[in-house]
């Protein structure tokens, strides 16, 4: 067999070979309430409305990718603990394993894949990977006009000098989003805010990760949170 058929023949079987996911211990803490306001000009009084939510979740069952695309509207009082108890409840059903706190709106997922995440309205969440830092990130703005906004990443960190106990450590960021910001945008400021620091890269032109610190350190744990639970930015974390 010649070279020229070596090659094409691994190229095909690369071509074959699915991509490795990875996965991990997601966790999720909802809270906050649905507590929407609009202004009724005409008879010059507010009243409460419902919110549109977005949760997406994706995790590996017995070698199989299993997805849970929950897009639901939300009554006025809605608590992040209802909400959390939702969709517990709907990933159980599907086979993915969860542990939940009960009444305090906190959901493990294990062997989570990805979480897409788009509340407001008064609702908030937290998320954190447990087990390492995201392969990407991408935060959205609300498709219906944004206002000000921030943003917080924190991480935990680990030197493992040889013989010696790990030095543990912690570190963070917090950018502001704007009226204009996009996905591209704001890829690019945490990039520059964390420069000094941490070892970063873009995956895409609209997506962040953060792969060590700069004193060589690696990263054991990632959080964020969004600053302003009544806007609907969405947050897309790729394990």
């Amino acid at each position: 067999m010649s070279l020229r058929s070596v090659a094409a023949a691994l190229l095909c079987l690369l071509a074959l070979t699915p991509a490795v996911q990875a996965e991990g211990l997601l966790q999720l803490r909802f809270g906050g309430r649905v507590n929407r306001t609009v202004f009724d000009e005409e008879r010059k009084t507010g009243h409460f409305v419902g919110q549109l939510v977005e949760v997406e979740i994706g995790a590996n069952v017995a070698g199989k990718p299993h997805f849970l695309t929950l897009h639901v509207h939300l009554a006025p009082g809605t608590t992040g603990v209802d909400l959390a108890t939702l969709v517990g409840r709907r990933l159980n059903s599907m086979g993915i394993k969860t542990v939940a706190t009960p009444d305090s709106g906190n959901l493990w997922v294990e062997s989570a894949e990805y979480v897409h995440l788009r509340l407001g309205g008064g609702l908030r969440a937290e998320i954190a990977l447990a087990e390492g830092p995201p392969t990407s990130l991408a935060i959205r703005p609300p498709t219906d006009g944004a206002m000000e906004q921030a943003l917080r990443v924190d991480v935990t960190t680990v030197i493992r000098p040889s013989g010696e106990l790990p030095v543990r450590g912690a570190a963070n960021l917090v950018i502001p989003l704007g009226k204009d910001s996009s996905a591209a945008s704001i890829s690019a400021e945490l990039a520059r805010a964390g420069q000094k620091e941490w070892i970063s890269d873009r995956p895409m032109g609209d997506t962040w990760r953060p792969v060590r610190m700069s004193n060589g350190a690696a990263i054991t744990g990632f959080s964020i949170g969004l600053i302003n639970e009544e806007e609907s930015w969405r947050v897309e974390l790729r394990l």
